[in-house]
C-alpha cells in the first residue's frame, strides 16, 4: 500500500513538471497557426517560402495536402529566420576548410576538353557571332530624355559619348587576377581567395548542348511573332576575378571559352551578347560583391554597354544616373564564410533618369525600380534592385513611344541590368522564370514587344533544373 501511494506521488510531481512544457508548447503551436505572424519571404535564402496549399478533393484524398501543409509549417514557422541566422553562426565560426575539394564530377567533367570542343564547335559552318542588329524598338533614348517644352542642351554641355567597349569577340588568351599568391580557403564549391569569395564553376558539353537547344526554341517560338531573340549568358565573379592560369588550380573552367563555345552552338538568328571582355576590361573595378555571388550594378552597366551595341542602342553615360549608397551589405556567401569582415560589401545602385515608375501585381505599393533599403537588414539590400526577385514587373518610361517594349527573361542577376533597359523602352517587362505562371508566348501576346532577352548567370546554364524550369516555361500551358 504503502508502495502504490509512492508512486501515484511520485507520478504526480512528474506531471507537476510536465504541466510548464506542455503548455508552452500549447502556446507556441498556436502562435505557430496566426497567418499574419509567419513570414513569406526568406531574407537569408533570398527567396518566397511556401505558400498554404489550395485545398483539393484529390490532394486530400491521396494525402498529399496534409504533406504539403507540413511543408508550409515548417517553411513559415515565425522567428525561422533567426534560427536559421544561428545556425549560419555556428557554421561561419569553424570557418572555412583548408584543401577541402569536394565537387560533383559532372560539374567539371569536360573542363579539359573545352579547347578541343571549342576549336570543333568554332569551325563548324553555323559558327557567327550574331546578325547584324537591325533595332526594330525605341530609337535612341537621348531626344527622348529631353521635355518636350525644352530645348536640347547645347552641344558643348551635352553628355560626353561612351568609351567604346572592347571587342566582343577578340580572343583573351591570359589575364591577371587572384591566384596562388593569395591566402585561399576552400569548402566544397566554395572558394576564399583573398579577400573576395567564389562559387567555383566547371563545364559540362551535355548541360551547355541542353542549354543550347532551348536559347534556338526560343528564338523559333519568337521569330514566328517578328521578335528579336537576344542571349546574355553572365560570367560568375571566379570567371573574370581569378587569373586565368588559376583557373585549373581550382578546378575552374574557363569562361571566356565556355561563352565562345555557347554562342558558336547558337542558332545564327539569335543575337548573341558576349559581356565578357567587357568585364574583364574592367576588373579593377567593384563589379562583383565580395561576399555574393552577384555582379555589382556597375558590373551590370558594362553589359548593358554590350547590350546596346548588338541591339543598335546607344547607352546612356553612367553618369547621367544617380549614385546612391545603400551601406553595408553582407550577401549570400557571407553568411558561410569565416573571417567575415574581408567578406563585407557596400550596396551601390544608380536611380536612372526620366520619370521611370515600376508596377509589380503582388507589391502594388512599390514603384521606385531602386528602392531605400539603407535602413534595412545587411542581408536583404540586394533587393533594391526592382524589389527582388517577383513574377511580373513592369517599368515604364513615358518619355517614350508607347509601341517600344520589351521583355526580358531573367534570374536575379538580371535585377539591376533592368533599370537600365528603361532608357530604350517605354515598357520593359521582366519575368522571372522562375515564378512565372504563364509561357513566354502567352506573355508576349499580351504585351507586343520588340525584342525578348534571356538573361542567366553561367552556374544556372549548366544546370539540369533550372532548364527543365526554362523550358516548361517557353512550351507547357498551365
Amino acid at each position: 500500500m504503502k508502495d502504490s501511494r509512492k508512486t501515484d506521488r511520485a507520478f504526480s510531481r512528474q506531471q507537476k513538471r510536465a504541466i510548464p512544457f506542455f503548455t508552452t508548447l500549447a502556446l507556441l503551436t498556436v502562435v505557430a497557426f496566426i497567418l499574419p505572424l509567419r513570414p513569406t519571404t526568406s531574407m537569408a535564402e533570398k527567396r518566397v517560402l511556401t505558400t498554404f496549399p489550395a485545398f483539393s478533393a484529390r490532394s486530400f484524398w491521396d494525402g498529399s495536402y496534409f504533406d504539403q501543409i507540413s511543408i508550409w509549417f515548417s517553411d513559415t514557422f515565425p522567428g525561422r529566420e533567426s534560427y536559421i541566422r544561428v545556425a549560419q553562426d555556428l557554421e561561419a565560426a569553424q570557418g572555412l576548410n583548408r584543401n577541402v575539394v569536394v565537387i560533383k564530377e559532372d560539374q567539371n567533367a569536360d573542363n579539359d576538353r573545352l579547347d578541343e570542343l571549342l576549336a570543333e564547335a568554332e569551325s563548324a559552318p553555323a559558327a557567327t557571332p550574331s546578325p547584324a542588329p537591325t533595332p526594330t524598338a525605341a530609337p535612341d533614348p537621348e531626344p527622348a530624355l529631353v521635355p518636350e517644352a525644352e530645348e536640347a542642351a547645347p552641344e558643348e554641355e551635352s553628355a560626353p559619348t561612351p568609351e567604346p567597349t572592347p571587342d566582343a569577340w577578340a580572343e583573351v588568351e591570359h589575364w591577371d587576377g587572384l591566384d596562388a599568391e593569395d591566402e585561399m580557403l576552400r569548402d566544397g564549391t566554395m572558394i576564399a581567395l583573398g579577400d573576395m569569395v567564389f562559387t567555383a564553376q566547371g563545364f559540362s558539353q551535355d548541360d551547355t548542348d541542353n542549354y543550347v537547344e532551348i536559347c534556338n526554341e526560343f528564338c523559333r517560338e519568337l521569330s514566328e511573332e517578328g521578335v528579336r531573340f537576344f542571349n546574355l549568358p553572365v560570367p560568375t565573379a571566379v570567371g573574370v576575378m581569378v587569373a586565368s592560369d588559376f583557373l585549373p588550380e581550382i578546378k575552374c573552367a574557363d569562361q571566356s571559352k565556355m561563352l565562345r563555345y555557347l554562342f558558336a552552338r547558337e542558332d545564327e538568328a539569335i543575337y548573341k551578347v558576349n559581356v565578357f571582355n567587357n568585364l574583364l576590361a574592367h576588373k579593377d573595378e567593384y563589379i562583383y560583391y565580395r561576399g555574393d555571388h552577384h555582379w555589382t550594378a556597375l558590373g551590370a552597366y558594362y553589359a548593358y554597354e554590350v547590350f546596346c551595341a548588338e541591339a543598335g542602342f546607344t547607352p546612356v553615360p553612367l553618369s547621367e544616373y544617380e549614385e546612391v549608397n545603400m551601406g553595408l551589405f553582407q550577401g549570400t556567401l557571407y553568411w558561410r564564410a569565416g573571417a567575415r569582415d574581408l567578406y563585407e560589401d557596400e550596396l551601390i545602385a544608380y536611380v536612372p533618369p526620366g520619370d521611370i515608375t515600376m508596377d509589380i501585381v503582388t507589391y502594388p505599393s512599390l514603384k521606385d525600380p531602386v528602392q531605400d533599403r539603407s535602413q534595412k537588414d545587411p542581408s536583404s539590400k540586394y533587393n533594391v534592385f526592382i524589389a527582388g526577385d517577383n513574377d511580373t514587373t513592369v517599368l515604364t518610361n513615358p518619355a517614350l513611344p508607347e509601341d517600344s517594349c520589351c521583355i526580358i527573361v531573367k534570374d536575379s542577376f538580371g535585377n539591376p541590368f533592368t533599370i537600365y533597359l528603361a532608357q530604350h523602352y517605354h515598357r520593359v517587362v521582366i519575368l522571372d522564370y522562375r515564378h512565372a505562371d504563364r509561357t513566354i508566348l502567352s506573355y508576349v501576346k499580351e504585351y507586343q514587344p520588340q525584342d525578348v532577352i534571356l538573361l542567366n548567370s553561367i552556374g544556372l546554364t549548366q544546370r539540369p533544373g533550372s532548364q527543365s524550369i526554362l523550358t516548361t516555361f517557353l512550351k507547357n500551358p498551365w
